[in-house]
């Protein structure tokens, strides 16, 4: 299978060509193969530091949407959030990132009553997927609030532990982290 070459032939003009391509051929390789690699550390980068992010869960204000110890990923770029979305923000008062439920949008008046209605503009929101009825608490902000344009006021979903905008009232855009688009179950039951 191996040729075994002679002192002539390994010596031989065309032989010194051959080895020099072939090391030349082993550096090129060796080159595209790195370049490769940095291609790859630069879009995993840019994916991953710029566009996507990857949350847990801590705790169950968000039972039974999320669950403590789930994985979320996140969509850096909030280019549009509606009502509903799930989001993850920095909580400067306890300095770590929390998840939660956006209830009012910029602009909005919000206002929770002695039922436990969350009202937002006059109108009773219809919330399917709360665990506990919404209760105020003594230390909570004063209703009603009026948002500024750079502000949202976000919610857990189990009421009854959840910290949220009842207690450190509306978060800034600038403090939200990412929307929350696909979840990761911790314990699947």
């Amino acid at each position: 299978m191996w040729k075994k070459k002679t002192i002539k032939e390994t010596n031989s003009p065309e032989n010194i060509i051959q080895d020099k391509l072939e090391e030349f051929q082993q550096k090129r390789d060796m080159f595209e193969l790195l370049r490769s690699l940095l291609i790859i550390f630069v879009v995993c980068f840019v994916v991953f530091g710029l566009l996507l992010g990857i949350g847990r869960v801590k705790g169950n204000s968000m039972y039974t949407t999320l669950c403590d110890k789930d994985l979320v990923l996140l969509w850096r770029p909030v280019q549009e959030l509606k009502q509903g979305d799930i989001i993850f923000f920095n909580n400067k008062e306890e300095d770590h990132e929390v998840v939660k439920r956006v209830i009012g949008m910029p602009g909005d008046v919000i206002n929770v009553d002695e039922m436990g209605d969350v009202i937002i503009n006059g109108e009773i929101l219809v919330e399917d997927y709360i665990t506990s009825e919404t209760v105020l608490r003594e230390g909570d902000i004063t209703f009603p609030v009026q948002l500024s344009d750079d502000e949202y006021f976000v919610m857990g979903d189990n009421r009854a532990i959840s910290y949220d905008s009842r207690e450190i009232g509306p978060i800034k855009r600038a403090d939200i982290d990412g929307k929350v688009i696909f979840i990761a179950r911790y314990n699947i039951q």
